[in-house]
């Protein structure tokens, strides 16, 4: 079977994460195909070795990682060493939290992009789990970019709904502003950032709620919720808070002016 440019192109973005669902590879690989055509598309690619699908139920979508014969074709095309391509054998515990992370990488390279830079680095999951063993806090996403001659660096987290909000203040909030505060390793990145994701912006407004009183005005912290980023459709777009510059205020002013 001969792989199209395109092919390629899908194969590489699902190595660098691992799984991708049908609406990811449409979005970023098939945005005017119609879904019966990139179906079959990746039947294709599924039956021939290259992909590998997998659906939890009939009611959800397929998610795809690389098959067996996507190593080689990798190594081939983009003249690669074998460790630079990791398929994965378990499928994500946490595929909503793992899915939407994915989209907020999708986000971030394209809003880079469109500002005529490109990531220095990106950090997910293991990655960072293995270079931030001292740190007290791991984000979910670490990244670099060049922005008007200047480096920025982000730390990106992602509320999934599942915990209490005050947990997400009294734990991960307080660890950041120490390791901030500190300015140990790559915290003390003069142009960091916490970017802080959620679904919906009520779930926003009670983050920080929980975490106004753990941050100080210095405090590096943006929030946003994933209903703004895409309806955007740019990562670096005006579509965050600053609670630290917001401490003083009346709750209710505050919370009722992002509804």
């Amino acid at each position: 079977m001969r792989l199209t440019k395109r092919d390629y192109e899908m194969l590489w973005r699902i190595n660098q994460c691992m799984w991708l669902s049908t609406t990811q590879l449409k979005r970023e690989f098939f945005p005017d195909t119609t879904d019966r055509a990139i179906q079959k598309r990746l039947k294709v690619l599924v039956g021939q070795g290259f992909l590998f699908a997998k659906q939890r139920s009939l009611t959800e979508e397929q998610f795809f990682r690389l098959g067996s014969k996507a190593r080689q074709a990798l190594i081939d095309n983009f003249g690669i060493g074998h460790k630079a391509v990791q398929i994965p054998r378990a499928f994500p515990t946490q595929l909503k939290h793992f899915s939407t992370l994915n989209d907020i990488r999708w986000y971030l390279e394209r809003s880079v992009a469109q500002r005529k830079s490109e990531l220095s680095f990106i950090y997910v999951d293991k990655e960072l789990k293995r270079l931030m063993k001292e740190a007290l806090i791991i984000p979910d996403i670490l990244c670099s970019f060049m922005l008007t001659d200047q480096k920025f660096v982000l730390a990106i987290e992602y509320d999934a709904g599942t915990e209490n909000p005050q947990y997400f203040g009294r734990d991960k909030v307080k660890k950041y502003v120490r390791e901030l505060d500190a300015g140990m390793g790559i915290f003390g990145y003069p142009q960091i950032c916490v970017l802080v994701f959620a679904d919906t912006r009520q779930r926003i407004l009670s983050l920080i709620q929980s975490s106004l009183k753990f941050l100080n005005q210095k405090s590096p912290f943006y929030f946003a919720s994933l209903e703004d980023l895409q309806k955007q459709n740019d990562l670096l777009a005006e579509i965050y808070i600053n609670p630290a510059e917001l401490k003083g205020r009346q709750d209710d002013s505050l919370f009722q002016s992002i509804l």
